[in-house]
C-alpha cells in the first residue's frame, strides 16, 4: 500500500491523507495528490537528544506549471541535541514528585547519612537539586 497526501498548492498545506495501491492524479490542478515516502527514525540518545520531524516537497505553487508525476512529499525524522533547559527540565521532571513515597524515603535516608557525615540537612528542593547534579 502506498501512502498518499492532498497538497493544496497555493500554501503546501496537506489537506488529506490516503492509503491505497493505486490513486487516479491529475496534475495540473490546485488541488494535487503526491506521494508520501516515510524514513525511519535515526538512532539516538534520548537523553540528550529529541526527535524533529522534517518534512521535504517540492514547491509546487506555480499553478501554471503541471506537477511532476514522480513529486513526492518526503517525511523523516532528525535527531537534535537538546538545550541545557530541556536537560534540566527533563531531570527535574524524572525527580520532581516529592510526594511519591520513594522520593520520601531516599531523601529521609539521605538526610540521615548527612547527618552521621555531620552535614545540613537537605529539603525537598535540595534534594531535588542533588539528584539532579548526580545522577
Amino acid at each position: 500500500m502506498t501512502e498518499w497526501v492532498k497538497i493544496d498548492r497555493a500554501t503546501g498545506n496537506v489537506l488529506k491523507r490516503r492509503t491505497e495501491d493505486k490513486l487516479e492524479r491529475v496534475f495540473n490542478k490546485p488541488l494535487v495528490w503526491i506521494e508520501v515516502e516515510k524514513k525511519d527514525a535515526p538512532e539516538y540518545d534520548a537523553s540528550t537528544h529529541k526527535l524533529t520531524p522534517v518534512v521535504t516537497q517540492p514547491d509546487l505553487s506555480d499553478l501554471s506549471v503541471a506537477v511532476s508525476p514522480s513529486a513526492k512529499r518526503v517525511e523523516a525524522w532528525k535527531a537534535v541535541k537538546l538545550s541545557d533547559e530541556e536537560v534540566v527540565s527533563r531531570k527535574d521532571a524524572e525527580y520532581s514528585p516529592p510526594t511519591s513515597v520513594m522520593f520520601k524515603l531516599a531523601l529521609d535516608q539521605e538526610n540521615r547519612i548527612r547527618k552521621l557525615e555531620s552535614k545540613d540537612a537537605l529539603d525537598v528542593g535540595g534534594f531535588q537539586k542533588h539528584l539532579r547534579d548526580n545522577f
